[in-house]
């Protein structure tokens, strides 16, 4: 029934992460409370699973992080006009643990940031 409803919109491995989430008591079931505490909080677990998708989007070798190579080959044909130092300036900017690469909460900020500035649409 959930497939028909919703389709394709979720993976199972989406379905499993959201249940943990809103199983607030760990019981493996949710309850009314559960569920409306969760209604209420849909959309930024909605937003989540978005990010962690784009996020897997850009980490082509599923390492984990998303590489200066890995970001020019995603967004090569969209900016197609960005060299390889603006590549190398957008990671600095947002690679807080200086290692010269995004991970998924660098990549969050990265999207938050790029969100606030109007650049994108959450």
């Amino acid at each position: 029934m959930f497939k028909e409803r919703f389709g394709e919109m979720f993976r199972p491995t989406d379905i499993e992460e959201i249940v943990k989430k809103i199983d607030i008591d760990g019981d493996g079931s949710i309850d009314w409370k559960e569920f409306i505490a969760a209604a209420t909080d849909l959309r930024s677990i909605a937003k989540e699973t978005t990010l962690r998708q784009a996020f897997d989007l850009f980490d082509i070798d599923k390492n984990g992080e998303i590489t200066k190579k890995e970001l020019q080959r995603v967004l090569g044909g969209v900016v197609g006009e960005y060299n390889d130092n603006q590549f190398d300036e957008l990671i600095k900017e947002y690679d807080k643990n200086n290692d010269g690469q995004i991970n998924f909460e660098e990549f969050r900020q990265m999207i938050m940031a790029l969100s606030k500035s109007k650049k994108i649409e959450m």
